[in-house]
């Protein structure tokens, strides 16, 4: 069932058959299409909570209508607490929520229709790169949205075990050779003698471990976010300790190296934009309740 939510406009200069074309969100009551366990109940947490309001699917169509508005209508239709990160005077970067947006959605998620807000907001504002816009997610399950340069004040720790990419499988190109002949004549005589295999060499060139660590944090920072680790002049930083990488950073730069543990695989993809990596979170599947 569709339902009509209320207005988005605040100013009343501004009628709303004057610029909505069409707006309806799908708003009816949905659940999830198996039931949780009782382990994955007792094991919920405030950000996947936050994950499954945004897959709300929001279908909506509006002209020049202020920023403020969009994202209010958004907290509105999903009961996410949201948070922009709005231009003040102490930070003087931010996104402006006067700033008017036209848009067209048809059955995408509340989560990617954030995120279309954030590109054109971007466009207007002149937001690019390491300053571009993107959403995070805090250990209380509010969204956070707004240039990465506001984000990067919310950091947090984190310890990836890379032991399996250290470890080396040696390559023998070079089989030794095997002298069957010695092996019949060892058994005629009783025993013992020389082993049938020769050009037996083991010195198998193995590249140095600072090296291969080097090399998986070289990856990482030349594909994650490459504006901004330290080694560049950013704020996150990566060091390695016995086998795992310690990385502070904030929340947007953890879920484009692995994704979130409290998020289905199968909902989750990575894919190279511009040299680089992006985490693409799909909306939890919903179907209709029967009445």
């Amino acid at each position: 069932m569709n339902v009509t939510s209320p207005s988005l406009l605040r100013r009343p200069a501004m009628p709303l058959a004057a610029s909505v074309l069409a707006f309806a969100a799908l708003a009816a009551p949905v659940v999830p299409l198996t039931a949780p366990s009782s382990a994955q109940v007792a094991s919920a947490r405030p950000e996947r909570a936050t994950l499954v309001a945004l897959s709300k699917p929001v279908s909506l169509e509006v002209t020049d209508q202020p920023l403020g508005d969009l994202i209010g209508f958004v907290t509105q239709i999903t009961g996410a607490e949201i948070e922009p990160m709005w231009d003040d005077d102490a930070t003087g970067v931010g996104l402006d929520p006067e700033i008017e947006i036209s848009v067209r959605a048809r059955g995408m998620s509340a989560l990617a229709f954030v995120e279309l807000l954030l590109r054109k907001a971007d466009a207007q504002l002149g937001f690019e790169g390491a300053s571009a816009s993107t959403w995070q997610l805090d250990e209380d399950g509010i969204l956070q949205i707004g240039p990465r340069d506001r984000l990067n004040a919310f950091r947090r720790v984190e310890i990836y075990d890379i032991n399996d990419l250290l470890l080396v499988i040696p390559d023998y190109d070079e089989a030794p050779d095997f002298d069957l002949q010695s092996v019949l004549q060892s058994g005629q005589g009783g025993g013992g003698g020389q082993s049938p295999f020769s050009n037996t060499d083991t010195d198998v060139e193995r590249v140095p471990r600072a090296e291969r660590v080097a090399a998986i944090v070289g990856l990482i920072e030349a594909l994650v976010e490459p504006d901004q680790w330290s080694s560049v002049g950013g704020d996150a930083s990566i060091t390695e300790f016995q086998g795992s990488l310690i990385v502070s950073a904030p929340d947007y730069v953890h879920r484009q190296i692995n994704g979130y543990a409290y998020w289905p695989a199968r909902l989750t993809s990575f894919r190279q934009v511009e040299g680089r990596r992006e985490t693409v979170i799909r909306p939890m599947p919903t179907r209709r309740q029967r009445p």
